[in-house]
């Protein structure tokens, strides 16, 4: 089943100081850990107390200390992302065990925590870890259990996901954990949280998450945790329960006590990845909150309500309340079969919010070509989206979804996005790159017009249809270029307002205006 949503594409304009549109612009993907062996699924952040430093976590497979296994490796870069610290492997809880789904948070104080999975081959034994460093990840501390293969009848011990409460409020330093059923326990399947109140070093009593709207026969259904500004822990879930609903649905579970209590509210429904097996493509969606608004969440999800599967996003700016009607966040032209998985999302500190994913738009679209990454920006809490970006400069080709290839890493700071991945372009293995995309001055329509001297180019992106307003009449000379300079459309208006229909293909623009001996240039975008 499927179910469409109206897609709604506010105004936002972009004024390139370093464009990242031109992939000239983009550095070379850069490897974090270039070797022969398997690397998979990775977890990104960002030290809060240092824009500069990133720290990444991953799955890694070792030959030695033997016998040969997956661990978890940790790297670390202090400028930008550019270098790289030689891998650190956290050991495992016993030996010939292997490691799987680590996930990374920075406290506000720079106090970094891992969490990760470790377990015996057979998957009869298995537990969730966290680890704490106090040296931005260049050495790690002890073990502590998070839950158990045994805690529960549920086998809660998969996809675990680590926030903290930065707030600064009564649970401020709170470490909450949402794992859920491994794939292989019968279903029902159901998501559950722990918590930390004391850094980390004991773990509580695990609490169902999905107690009033459960999870139903979804069997990938993982628990998404974020928490607000002030202290409220969200955890986003997939529903699908037929006896409640007909159609799938995203649901939110809310604890204002510090992990004690949870309620469950909808966040939408109608979700048309939710009961697809489509093995070629990777769906994922993400919860976060606006560190800077304690009122803003952005929920973004990969979704097929048109005929190929697109990013979306819905946003709320009452603490969840009401979610406005989801955003097509992929800005290529509709239904054109270009297929997009994968996505990641972040929040930085100063409340800009980037979201990235697998995007295979240069290539046919369909699920089994290479992609690279593409992004998309949003600097009003989720309530408009700047045009995608391309962030990767090198095809990955597909490697059919096995265990641990699962998710992107996305973070950012006030200027740069940063996006990590695996894919195997050089060897049969998957490798581990990142590359980072430096956003341009974006700004809302009234910077624009005092910006550009009272112009206003509308919508953007647009399909060739669009309208170029002035603040009064006046001569002037209209010209529309493409990337390369040539001019593609002149004309002479005295009009304030100018509606222009071209016939263009898809790609970056510009409007020259020139009046009297001065001249503005503004770049849009054709979908």
């Amino acid at each position: 089943m499927t179910f469409s949503f109206t897609n709604i594409r506010h105004l936002f304009l972009i004024v390139a100081l370093s464009s990242g549109l031109n992939s000239n612009a983009q550095i070379a993907d850069i490897p974090i850990n270039p070797n022969s062996t398997w690397n998979g699924e990775e977890s990104l952040a960002i030290d809060p107390t240092d824009p500069n430093h990133l720290v990444v976590a991953w799955m890694k497979y070792i030959f030695f200390p033997t016998p040969a296994s997956v661990m978890i490796a940790t790297s670390s870069s202090t400028n930008g992302g550019l270098t790289w610290s030689t891998p650190v492997n956290i050991p495992h809880n016993k030996p010939y065990w292997t490691s799987a789904d680590p996930t990374l948070v920075f406290k506000n104080d720079g106090t970094l925590y891992l969490g990760f999975i470790d377990s015996n081959n057979a998957k009869d034994s298995a537990a969730v870890f966290v680890t704490k460093s106090t040296n931005g990840g260049t050495a790690w501390g002890p073990l502590s259990k998070v839950v158990d293969y045994n805690d529960s009848p549920d086998l809660i011990f998969d996809r675990p996901w680590l926030t903290i409460d930065n707030s600064g409020g009564p649970y401020n330093g709170y470490l909450y954990m949402a794992t859920m059923s491994y794939k292989a326990d019968p279903l029902p399947h159901h998501v559950y949280l722990t918590r930390s109140t004391d850094g980390g070093t004991t773990w509580g009593t695990p609490l169902l998450v999905d107690n009033t709207i459960p999870l139903g026969p979804s069997v990938q259904a993982m628990g998404v945790p974020t928490v607000s500004k002030d202290g409220r822990l969200y955890i986003a879930y997939l529903s699908y329960n037929p006896a409640q609903s007909l159609f799938p649905r995203f649901i939110y579970a809310l604890s204002t006590d510090g992990g004690s209590s949870l309620t469950n509210s909808v966040i939408l429904t109608g979700v048309g990845t939710s009961i697809t097996n489509d093995t070629l493509l990777q769906y994922s969606y993400k919860l976060d909150a606006n560190p800077t608004n304690s009122t803003n969440l952005i929920f973004s999800y990969v979704d097929k309500s048109n005929a190929d599967y697109d990013i979306y996003s819905t946003n709320s700016n009452n603490g969840g309340v009401n979610w406005n009607i989801p955003t097509r966040v992929s800005s290529d032209a509709l239904n054109n079969g270009n297929n997009q998985d994968m996505l990641w999302a972040n929040f930085s500190t100063t409340g800009k919010y980037a979201a990235t994913w697998r995007d295979r738009r240069a290539n046919s679209g369909a699920q089994n070509q290479p992609y690279k990454i593409w992004g998309s920006y949003s600097g009003d809490g989720g309530n408009s989206f700047s045009s995608n970006f391309q962030i990767s400069q090198t095809d990955g080709p597909l490697q059919i979804p096995i265990d641990g290839v699962d998710f992107l890493g996305c973070v950012l700071n006030d200027t740069i996005v940063y996006t990590s991945w695996t894919d195997k372009r050089n060897t049969t293995s998957n490798q581990l790159f990142i590359n980072k995309f430096k956003l341009s001055t974006i700004t809302s329509v009234s910077q624009e017009q005092i910006l550009k001297n009272g112009i206003k180019l509308f919508p953007n992106p647009n399909t060739g249809k669009f309208t170029i307003e002035f603040d009064k009449p006046g001569q002037r000379k209209i010209e529309i270029m493409d990337i390369t300079g040539k001019v593609i459309y002149s004309a002479n208006s005295n009009s304030s307002s100018n509606k222009i229909d071209l016939k263009l293909v898809q790609g970056n623009y510009f409007a020259r205006i020139t009046e009297a001996e001065k001249t503005e240039t503004l770049s849009f975008i054709i979908e």
